[in-house]
């Protein structure tokens, strides 16, 4: 009898030892990893933002502008020169308020994101501290030059969105909401207006624009 318990016992340790032996396999198993290497890369170098004035539609290509004159017969503007960042020899000669001329040409974005104009900024008259200057010639009235002077205007409008010089400072970035998609065009105009109904000077005076800088980037300005 007690031969048959101690054979019990040995089969009931070993079940027992093979139930630990299991289970320690089986939980074993329960314990696989799962690893998972990631990465992520923004590689802009090849590939830069390449925005600029152009005289056509497809590309950005320079040449000139020939401007368009209205108002009083007298008026008359001369052909500005376009590179692809800078565009110069703006210049209208008003004989009477009435007058405007008015240089339309492009920007094309070359790159394949959008461009976000973030500020257009008309900076300062050389050695002033206004972006416009009215200075009479010899034999005018500068006090007459400067009634004149205010009714002297240079706007840029860039698509729909017009944006118009004011006295002492230009357009502050975040104040523009305005994009370009990628090879694509919009188009852009310049106008310099004597307005009707401006006073007149009681003889020749020059007027000097600072430069205009339009302001691009594949980031929109924080507020636009």
């Amino acid at each position: 009898m007690q031969s048959r318990d101690n054979v019990s016992r040995v089969f009931a340790i070993a079940g027992l030892l093979i139930g630990v032996i299991a289970l320690t396999i089986g939980f074993a198993a329960f314990n696989q990893s799962l690893v998972i290497r990631s990465s992520a890369e923004v590689d802009v170098a090849d590939t830069p933002l390449n925005i600029g004035f152009s005289t056509a539609t497809n590309a950005i290509t320079p040449g000139s502008v020939t401007p368009t004159v209205t108002g009083v017969t007298g008026a008359t503007a001369e052909d500005a020169t376009l590179s692809s960042t800078t565009i110069s020899g703006i210049h209208a000669v008003f004989t009477k308020p009435g007058q405007k001329a008015t240089y339309a040409f492009k920007v094309y974005n070359a790159s394949p994101y959008v461009a976000y104009l973030n500020s257009i900024v008309y900076d300062d008259v050389e050695s002033e501290t206004s972006p416009k200057v009215c200075k009479a010639a010899a034999g005018t009235t500068q006090t007459y030059v400067n009634n004149a002077c205010n009714g002297i205007t240079i706007t840029v409008t860039v698509g729909l969105g017009s944006y118009i010089e004011s006295t002492n400072s230009g357009i502050s970035q975040g104040s523009i909401n305005h994009s370009l998609a990628g090879s694509s065009y919009e188009d852009v105009t310049v106008d310099i207006e004597y307005a009707s109904g401006s006073s007149e000077a009681d003889g020749d005076f020059t007027v000097d624009f600072g430069d205009i800088t339009l302001n691009y980037s594949t980031v929109q300005a924080t507020g636009a």
